[in-house]
């Protein structure tokens, strides 16, 4: 059986290529509220992603040792989510090859399943303010929580995609 699973594995590679096999999509959603990350502001339904792994160069890989992800805008893969500073927005996911690393992030493990998202051009943190209406002051980006107790407003769920589902058949 391990035979089996490895020439499979090796086929799989073979044909997708060690740093392009097909992902799942994905949603993220906050803990403290729920709220789910949108990849367009106008579509309530613009909740999913597909999260590739990029692979960092030694000084970062070292400095980042949970690695680096991109998550792509699943009806347009060239746009990925990016930090802007203070906030996020979607940009072109081919600004890593200049050097810009706004689209990247590394996702931070907890003891729970959940995750802080680190951002790598500022080493920052998503967060979210669950103390506002205003829907462009919702998500912050914040100095990461290392405390033992993480506040609920820093972790997130990468969770299944946002889509219709069925029972499976016995």
């Amino acid at each position: 059986m391990k035979k089996i699973c490895c020439i499979v594995t090796l086929c799989v590679v073979g044909v997708f290529g060690a740093t392009d096999l097909p992902t799942s999509a994905v949603s993220i959603r906050s803990m403290a509220t729920g709220y789910l990350l949108k990849n367009n502001t106008k579509k309530a339904k613009s909740v999913n992603w597909e999260m590739r792994e990029v692979l960092l160069p030694g000084y970062l890989a070292n400095k980042y040792p949970f690695g680096a992800v991109q998550f792509h805008d699943i009806k347009d893969p060239s746009k990925c989510l990016a930090n802007n500073g203070s906030w996020l927005q979607i940009d072109k996911c081919d600004m890593i090859q200049a050097g810009d690393y706004r689209s990247l992030f590394s996702i931070l493990p907890t003891t729970t399943g959940a995750v802080q998202i680190l951002s790598i051009a500022n080493d920052k943190c998503l967060s979210i303010n669950p103390n506002t209406k205003m829907i462009n002051k919702i998500l912050e980006i914040q100095t990461c929580q290392t405390a033992q107790k993480i506040d609920m407003q820093w972790l997130w769920v990468i969770a299944p995609a946002v889509v219709e589902s069925k029972v499976i058949k016995r």
